[in-house]
């Protein structure tokens, strides 16, 4: 019946139906039992075949993964292949320098432990101290020296038949910058060698002398080699030397060779030989035959600064700033052009009496610390802050290394902020004699500077002490065009009385330097003493139009207006001052006294209260003491 029932709902297939209609129960249930193993062996082989099948596919995708792992691998060795040729390659065109070789030598001197590595070293050593020298005497670093002794990377390169040493030497021969210094050592008898060097195989010498003077000979070897490898700073090497005649028969020779412009080096030699005048004329040949760039100006600065031309300086200093990093020698570092820069800018703000912006120039940079508070010591009491001054001196002093010269400076600098001018006559004595005395190289230099810097500041401290032949005989011995010297000139005469001297003195300095602030207030401040207040305010003026930062006219200027029953507008005067010199007590002095004449009782008190704690001088003292009554 269930069969039948199967058949009527279509369940069986229809031939399956047709059999099983007809067929006996037995058969019907042997075919069914048939049929039930053949599928259960069916469903059993799909079970197997399954998971073959998922077993292999695992296989595949794990063969996949280290496959794709692998390639993987290989682009990164390859990449890494890559970079590192390209490094090799890069650091062979890199590759700068001297490299001195192995030597040969007599086996006399192999035998008494004097091998061609050890003359090697020795010559490395020799040029080394030579460069060093150079390079710190020049913004134009040379390169390092090495040796190149041939017992490094011994292992041989399958087939070739050379070692990785010398397939290193020879790539960065073909791609890099390397110089190369060889030679030997040869015996002459009589106990006599011969000290051959060649340099990139062209420039060749030898020495000869005694072999227990074999040192003497590396030195000179090495001297010639360096002249090939870096002409300029070899120039620097012989100034440090003392061997300026030396240095400036080879800056003759070799301009002809390596270019006009090697000649602004001999303005440097003659500079060290005394000769500021001379190296300035030949650097503005310079840049009339070569054309502008900024290493004749660097020289033409220096030397302006030596002559105490201070008008030179300044349009100088303006022009260097102008030039940008390309105009420079290519072998000039970022930091060697920002030091020639910053010297630059720091002439230009010390020529205008910005002392404050020149403060803040990281300057001095080869001073030792002591030197470098000096310096700065100098700087603030032109600011007038005596007791940050005062201070930066006694711990200049404390460390034990002083420069008599910036002592000197520092210390004559204080007095004047002070108006002790007996102390600033003995301390201007001491910055003459520190420059005047001393030995070496710079002696020459120095002895421009005692007469455009030194001695005028002297003769203006013995002219305030009321010693105006000591004054008058100081300033005779300077030149007649350097600014200070004319502008004391003027200052003696005021303090003379001698207007009409002044005046004369003041008109040429101010001629000379049209655009420097100093001669307009020196001479302003001799008419404001004279009580012709109009006529010190227009120098006062001029003074302000070309040093807006130089605050002496300005508090001069306010002092004029008081003078003048203007202290409300003198206001204007001293506030503008007190941006760039904060701590002068006569400044906050006369600002109470401006304030009290205006009204302002309350102000003046607090500017007073300011002067009080600063330093004042006596006559300035009884003058507050006196206000101080009157508010």
């Amino acid at each position: 019946m269930e069969r039948k029932a199967a058949i009527k709902s279509g369940e069986l297939g229809a031939a399956e139906s047709i059999a099983l209609a007809g067929a006996s129960r037995a058969k019907t249930d042997a075919y069914l039992d048939e049929q039930t193993r053949l599928a259960r062996l069916q469903a059993e082989n799909l079970i197997d075949q399954n998971a073959y099948e998922l077993s292999h596919l695992r296989w595949r995708r794990f063969n996949d993964q280290i496959s794709g792992a692998l390639r993987i691998i290989a682009v990164i060795f390859g990449v890494l292949l890559l970079l590192g040729l390209a490094t090799v390659l890069w650091r062979a065109h890199e590759a700068d320098g001297l490299v001195v070789g192995a030597f040969s030598v007599p086996p006399d001197l192999l035998q008494a432990g004097m091998s061609g590595g050890v003359v090697a070293d020795d010559l490395t050593q020799k040029l080394a101290t030579i460069r060093r020298i150079g390079n710190g005497q020049s913004f134009d670093q040379t390169s390092d020296v090495q040796s190149d002794l041939g017992d490094e990377f011994k292992v041989q390169i399958p087939e070739t038949g050379i070692s990785l040493s010398e397939a290193w030497r020879a790539l960065k021969s073909w791609l890099g910058h390397e110089h190369a210094m060889s030679g030997n050592v040869r015996d002459l008898g009589d106990g006599r060698v011969a000290l051959t060097v060649s340099y990139d195989g062209a420039g060749t010498a030898s020495f000869t002398g005694a072999k227990t003077n074999l040192g003497a000979l590396e030195q000179r070897a090495g001297e010639y080699v360096f002249s090939l490898y870096s002409p300029n700073n070899y120039v620097f090497y012989l100034q440090d030397q003392g061997h300026l005649r030396e240095a400036l028969a080879l800056e003759e020779r070799w301009s002809g060779r390596l270019g006009i412009g090697f000649l602004s080096l001999t303005g440097n030699t003659l500079r060290y030989l005394g000769k500021p005048r001379l190296a300035i004329a030949r650097e503005r040949y310079v840049l009339a035959v070569a054309g502008d760039n900024p290493m004749p100006r660097w020289e033409i600065l220096n030397a302006s600064e030596e002559l105490g031309d201070t008008e030179s300086t300044l349009t100088t200093a303006r022009k260097l700033q102008t030039y940008p990093a390309a105009a420079f020698p290519p072998s000039f570092s970022k930091s060697s052009i920002e030091a020639v820069l910053r010297d630059a800018r720091q002439a230009e703000e010390l020529a205008l009496g910005d002392f404050s912006a020149a403060q803040g120039e990281d300057f001095c940079l080869d001073c030792d610390p002591a030197e470098r508070l000096l310096a700065r010591a100098a700087l603030d009491a032109r600011l007038h802050d005596v007791q940050r001054s005062r201070g930066e001196i006694a711990l200049a002093r404390d460390s034990g290394r002083l420069s008599a010269e910036r002592l000197g400076h520092a210390r004559e600098r204080l007095a004047e902020a002070e108006g002790e001018w007996t102390g600033a006559v003995h301390a201007a004595g001491q910055y003459v004699s520190a420059l005047t005395d001393t030995q070496g190289v710079d002696s020459r230099i120095d002895a421009v500077l005692a007469r455009t810097e030194a001695m005028p500041l002297r003769a203006r401290a013995l002219a305030h002490t009321g010693d105006f032949a000591g004054a008058h005989a100081q300033i005779d011995k300077t030149p007649g065009d350097c600014d200070l010297c004319l502008r004391v000139r003027g200052e003696i005469d005021a303090l003379q009385k001698n207007d009409v001297g002044a005046g004369y003195w003041f008109a040429r300095a101010v001629k000379q330097a049209p655009d420097i602030p100093f001669a307009y207030a020196d001479w302003g401040e001799m008419l404001l003493h004279e009580g012709k207040y109009d006529d010190a305010i227009a120098k006062f003026e001029a003074a302000n139009r070309k040093g807006p930062h130089f605050a002496d006219p300005l508090e001069m200027w306010g002092e004029a207006l008081i003078a003048k029953d203007r202290s409300d507008l003198a206001l204007a005067k001293f506030a503008e001052a007190g941006k760039y010199v904060p701590n002068w007590g006569r400044l906050h002095l006369k600002w109470g006294e401006a304030l009290l004449w205006s009204g302002d009782k309350s102000g003046a008190q607090k500017q007073f209260a300011i002067a009080a704690h600063l330093d004042l001088t006596r006559s300035e003292k009884s003058e507050l003491a006196k206000e101080r009554g009157h508010g």
